[in-house]
């Protein structure tokens, strides 16, 4: 088993900072369950709320959210879900029409095995369940004396509606020598598919430019993208942030808010409401 030191040692300190962030105190046991409330943003739909419970061994049930007992399991028969649930709970995500998801992320910078293997993400789409590719990729390339890692990994999220998948991607190019990160040119990119993973509709992208990496590390002193959508999915908006994971802990910069076109029109592009500003290009502006 390879050691982590010097440089190493901050990169897998800040990956392990990277995949706890914003998760809480994970529970060491399985012997609990977690209860997905999701409220009545489309009043459409007619219920004010609705609860499910994902309890061990990896089951999610409705309960009725009056009373809290189970549904009727002959009318709202318990999901499966995949036995990775147990190690990651929390990468669970559950919206209005009953979709249920399961999709741990993966963060840039790549480890050197994380694109060895297919990532999938899980989808209970209301009816059956199927798995989604979440294009994974790290690929190296000589570029002079130096070594150009081109990688990218994406996130995958539902929809309020439950019509669509909303999907949000870093892709980053570092020039390496001697396992020594020299510089890294990040884009970021979100677009919607349906929840097959097909027909994909390009929302918004934005690029930074090229960034120095002085400590021989780019995540310590370069901005990432990192995106935050509501509990119940995808709806009229979403904020993209950028953030550096540094040496101790992150740096959040820039924040921007995504919202969808004007109610009761065709659709139109998704724009941006800046809290304060980067270069960007949301698509069709």
């Amino acid at each position: 088993m390879r050691r982590c030191t010097g440089v190493r040692a901050r990169r897998c300190r800040q990956r392990l900072y990277g995949i706890t962030m914003g998760m809480g105190t994970r529970p060491r046991r399985f012997s609990f369950v977690l209860l997905f409330v999701v409220l009545g943003a489309i009043p459409l739909m007619g219920q004010s709320k609705r609860l499910w419970v994902l309890r061990a061994p990896g089951e999610m049930v409705e309960y009725d959210p009056a009373t809290f007992t189970a549904k009727r399991a002959v009318t709202n028969p318990p999901i499966k879900l995949p036995a990775e649930v147990v190690r990651a709970p929390l990468s669970v995500s559950v919206n209005h029409p009953g979709q249920i998801l399961f999709a741990p992320a993966v963060s840039l910078p790549l480890a050197e095995g994380d694109a060895d293997a297919a990532r999938k993400a899980w989808l209970w789409n209301g009816k059956a369940a199927t798995s989604l590719d979440m294009g994974v990729s790290r690929k190296t390339a000589t570029a002079g004396s130096n070594v150009a890692i081109t990688e990218s990994a994406a996130v995958v999220y539902l929809s309020a509606d439950g019509l669509h998948l909303f999907w949000f991607a870093n892709r980053a190019r570092r020039l390496q020598r001697e396992e020594m990160d020299l510089s890294t040119a990040t884009t970021w990119q979100a677009w919607q598919t349906d929840l097959e993973g097909n027909a994909r509709q390009d929302l918004a992208s934005s690029s930074l430019p090229d960034c120095r990496c002085t400590t021989g590390s780019c995540e310590e002193t370069c901005p990432y993208f990192s995106v935050w959508v509501p509990d119940d999915g995808v709806g009229k908006f979403f904020v993209v942030t950028q953030f550096i994971a540094g040496q101790t802990g992150p740096t959040y910069t820039a924040s921007v808010r995504y919202e969808e076109g004007a109610e009761g029109g065709p659709r139109l592009p998704w724009r941006c409401r800046c809290n304060a500003c980067w270069t960007r290009r949301p698509t069709g502006a």
